[in-house]
């Protein structure tokens, strides 16, 4: 049987407050290894993309095991694992595919997004241009450093001068993010299997307009996963097992056939999980978005039976 090839390439993820350098590792399949190290201070935000290496042939065999060493640069330790990736759950994926909003297109996935955070903690994700979800998890050892087995080029990873250098460029591009970590402010590292928790919840959304018609709405989650709701998908608006979300976008045609954009952001993670923790397990929850009943949008999360208020959240328009 002849195994079908992809166009796929890696990157790497970190939390702003933890900042990493990989100095080992590979994504390996078994016509070809992309190395993940040389990337620099990965720390853009958890599941965001990282730098893009192309390298090697444009489509290969999908990966089967994934080999990392990094340095967190914050705690000052070092973390190591190798693992197998789930080949045959990642080969139905791309195969499945997904249609992509902005051309209505089929589509497959194009990289593997590999986060890293504190105590070890790795996910892997899969990307494509508007949906991405994780597909594996693990846990990474702590590992102590001998630095006479280091190459010349992996050694400064683990001085004082590259930390105090790293430090400086957080403090001059994201001075907030400088005052967390000064402050000892880390993401506790339960919270990064807290939000993989999974809820039966879908959307909302209430418009000010009966007019007004839904085109479109984006759900991006706190455990770095991406959905698109569109067309037929919108329209039925199912229950659907999902991790709480961090932002919920969304796109609305007005009665002149214009585009109204909001973005829902600024949510707390901790007051969130809260919220759907206090919802019977199982329960179908609503996350209603609304815009019409009064001057002021209000934002809940409703089984139908219990309403809960959400306070630390933000609507921006365009």
């Amino acid at each position: 049987m002849i195994e079908e090839k992809y166009d796929w390439s890696a990157t790497l993820s970190a939390p702003e407050e933890y900042p990493i350098e990989v100095y080992k590792g590979e994504i390996i399949a078994d016509d070809f290894r992309q190395f993940l190290k040389g990337f620099g201070t990965i720390d853009k935000g958890w599941g965001e993309n990282g730098p893009m290496v192309v390298i090697g042939p444009d489509y290969k065999n999908l990966p089967d095991s994934l080999t990392i060493s990094w340095r967190s640069l914050i705690e000052k330790k070092n973390y190591s694992g190798k693992w197998a990736l789930p080949t045959n759950e990642i080969k139905e994926y791309f195969k499945t595919g997904f249609v992509n909003p902005d051309n209505n297109k089929k589509e497959t996935y194009n990289s593997f997004v590999i986060g890293l955070a504190p105590k070890g903690n790795v996910v892997v994700w899969l990307s494509g241009a508007s949906k991405q979800f994780e597909v594996a998890s693990f846990k990474a050892q702590e590992t102590v450093i001998n630095s006479s087995n280091l190459d010349e080029d992996e050694k400064y990873l683990f001085s004082q001068e590259y930390y105090d250098i790293t430090l400086r460029n957080i403090e001059k591009e994201k001075p907030e993010i400088y005052q967390k970590i000064k402050a000892n402010s880390l993401p506790i590292p339960e919270i990064y299997e807290k939000i993989r928790t999974k809820f039966l919840w879908k959307p909302e959304v209430l418009l000010p307009d009966a007019t007004d018609n839904l085109k479109e709405v984006t759900i991006t989650t706190f455990s770095g996963e991406l959905e698109v709701l569109f067309d037929d998908e919108l329209l039925a608006n199912n229950y659907e097992e999902r991790k709480i979300p961090n932002e919920i976008s969304f796109v609305a045609k007005t009665n002149d056939k214009t585009e109204k954009w909001y973005w829902v952001k600024k949510l707390d993670v901790n007051e969130l999980l809260n919220v759907f923790n206090d919802f019977e397990t199982g329960a179908k929850i609503k996350f209603v978005i609304d815009l019409k009943s009064s001057s002021k949008p209000s934002f809940y999360l409703s089984d139908g039976k219990v309403k809960k208020n959400i306070n630390h959240i933000s609507l921006e328009t365009k």
